[in-house]
Formats: structure tokens, C-alpha cells, sequence
């Protein structure tokens, strides 16, 4: 994984790229979490753990807007997890940042721009 996530960097700065930051669809995505942590470089990133509702009801959420994301199972990938500054589940990452998830408005102003409807 962080071969890949090197390689990604590598391929990144030879197109002119470079730097920490990458533009993604939505706007500069962090990638110093993600280069640390080696975790992928998809703008939106969701620790989850298969027992916890509120990871469920987050993916729900997401995929019924058609918001695109990558989930992680933090149970399987703890080191991944604690590198990212895990503390709960869901752990929501958009553009490298971590999102409160309790906080209602920054959840709905992070997820906003990648909702399709």
C-alpha cells in the first residue's frame, strides 16, 4: 500500500503536481495525512467498524446522495486508523481533513460539494 501511495506521489510531482497538496475534483486534497498514514488517495475516506450503527447510518447517508468514498474497516487496519488521528467511528476524512461527524453542519458543508442530488 505505501508503495503505491509513493508511486501515486512520484507520478503526481513528474505531471507537475507536486507539493502536499493534489487538486481533486472538488478542490486541494492534504496529502500529507494521507502520505503518512499511506492511505489512499480518494477525496473522501470513512473508518468504519461493521458493529457500529452510526458507521452504517453515515454510509447510508453518502451512498443515497451518490457521495463516492472509500471505507476502511479500522478493526482490520487499527495502525492505519490510529495514524490517522482515529478516536471514534466513524472516523470521516474528506480532501485529507478530519470531519466532526457530531457536528451536523460541518458534516453537511464537507459532504455538500460531492453530493450528486
Amino acid at each position: 500500500m505505501r508503495d503505491l501511495v509513493a508511486n501515486t506521489v512520484m507520478m503526481l510531482a513528474l505531471l507537475g503536481c507536486g507539493g502536499d497538496k493534489v487538486s481533486g475534483e472538488r478542490g486541494e486534497i492534504d496529502m500529507e495525512i494521507l502520505n503518512r498514514c499511506a492511505l489512499p488517495t480518494e477525496p473522501i475516506i470513512i473508518f468504519t467498524a461493521t458493529w457500529c450503527g452510526t458507521c452504517k447510518t453515515l454510509k447510508q447517508r453518502m451512498s443515497s446522495q451518490r457521495i463516492a468514498f472509500h471505507e476502511i474497516d479500522a478493526e482490520k487496519n487499527g495502525e492505519m486508523f490510529s495514524c490517522a488521528g482515529g478516536k471514534y467511528y466513524p472516523w470521516l476524512l474528506v480532501e485529507g481533513r478530519v470531519v466532526n461527524i457530531a457536528s451536523g453542519q460541518a458534516l453537511e458543508k464537507a459532504l455538500k460539494p460531492y453530493a450528486t442530488r
